[in-house]
């Protein structure tokens, strides 16, 4: 009997942490979120893309709405309205290491 409770516990306990894994993988931008960045921070709706709106929200600090509007657009190469991870990190400015 015992072992049948141990069976049954360790089976649940294996569907439990299959399905959130599963969860988890349908959704990068989460554990992205946990770890900071600014292109995280700018993906309010954690899609992993960022709309116009999320762009100008986010470069508000530096520069005025259609400052940002022109500069997503530039950024914006494949012209889809959404800007990937590496079209925003093509147009930041990077720091020399060392």
């Amino acid at each position: 009997m015992k072992n049948r409770l141990f069976i049954a516990a360790a089976a649940a306990a294996l569907v439990f942490s299959t399905a959130t894994f599963a969860q988890d993988a349908e959704h990068p931008a989460k554990d992205a979120k946990k770890k900071g960045g600014p292109f995280v921070k700018a993906d309010k709706d954690g899609d992993g893309k960022l709309t116009e709106a999320e762009f100008v929200e986010f470069a508000a600090a530096r520069m005025n709405a259609d400052a940002a509007k022109a500069r997503f657009k530039e950024l914006d190469k494949d012209g889809n309205g959404s800007l990937t991870r590496e079209e925003f990190a093509a147009g930041m400015p990077h720091k020399k290491k060392g």
